[in-house]
């Protein structure tokens, strides 16, 4: 029986592994980027399939998912650069 869940690149380590990290289920994997289909860069969010044992059989992109975590992140950015200095003097 597979199962279906996200997860998102975390990091390309050694410009050889990506790092993707699926939080639902608390497991960070660590995947030979020379050994799959799917260009896999930072920030990517993927659909993963995953079989009884938890290994990965397939890696899919999610497009979707990974624009509306970029836009949230750029929104929070963008308030954090509005603000004005610090509250704490030096």
């Amino acid at each position: 029986m597979t199962k279906r869940v996200n997860g998102v690149v975390d990091r390309i380590s050694e410009s050889k592994y990506a790092v993707i990290i699926v939080e639902s289920i608390k497991k960070e994997f660590h995947v030979d980027i020379h050994t799959v289909d799917v260009s896999l860069k930072e920030g990517l969010w993927l659909d993963i399939i995953l079989d009884e044992s938890d290994e990965i059989k397939q890696l899919i992109p999610n497009e979707q998912l990974t624009e509306n975590n970029k836009k949230s992140v750029d929104d929070l950015m963008s308030k954090l650069r509005k603000r004005k200095g610090s509250k704490f003097k030096s």
